[in-house]
């Protein structure tokens, strides 16, 4: 880091996340710890499949990029640490994740009564609701309409088998099909409704 004596170093953690580590009198004591423990395939949205593969810092030393194992990209920004801080006063915030299927997509299916969100169903046994997130500002204020950008909002079926087919019927309800042959519906849960209603409310400002 720019401000420290000497530079932080990372170590990646293949099953948590990375651990940011620094100098304490000549010894390495954790500073920080960023990402989440225990992310799973069916965790929340940008959770690491099995942790982390890789992470690097910025050229400043203010940023982190991590690899998850399942193909997603995290961010994390820390405002620094001026020089005679306490170690352990250096804090890490997450940014937006960039996540996607890590096998091939076979199938994709729009929200039939106005195009508000995209489903895709793929051979990494997922399905998942891609909508558009209103940007904001550096003042954590919602830009003008018009500056969005399409995230991952939801995995509606994590299956053990490999997804082949899907369909978006009426009123929020989705069929798919997988290698086992089955057919099945899903139904939107409230959650999922109340996040696509604010975002929603957030777009039109």
């Amino acid at each position: 880091e720019e401000n420290s004596e000497e530079e932080d170093e990372m170590v990646v953690d293949g099953v948590a996340a990375a651990a940011v580590i620094g100098t304490d009198g000549g010894a390495w004591v954790p500073i920080s710890r960023v990402g989440a423990a225990g992310g799973i395939l069916g965790g929340p949205i940008g959770s690491s499949l099995s942790g982390f593969v890789d992470a690097t810092f910025s050229p400043d030393g203010i940023r982190i990029a991590g690899h998850g194992y399942g193909g997603s990209l995290h961010f994390w920004t820390t405002s620094g640490r001026k020089y005679g801080d306490e170690v352990e006063s250096e804090r890490w915030s997450a940014g937006p994740c960039l996540t996607g299927h890590f096998r091939g997509v076979s199938d994709i299916s729009w929200e039939v009564s106005r195009g508000q969100y995209l489903l895709s169903a793929s051979l990494d046994q997922t399905c998942r609701l891609w909508t558009e997130v209103p940007l904001t500002s550096s003042s954590g204020t919602t830009s003008v309409c018009d500056d969005v950008t399409w995230h991952e909002a939801g995995r509606p079926q994590v299956h053990g088998f490999d997804l082949n087919a899907l369909a978006c019927v009426s009123d929020h309800r989705l069929v798919s099909g997988a290698d086992e042959k089955v057919t099945r519906v899903f139904e939107a849960p409230k959650a999922t409704l109340r996040l696509l209603q604010s975002l929603d409310a957030a777009k039109m400002g």
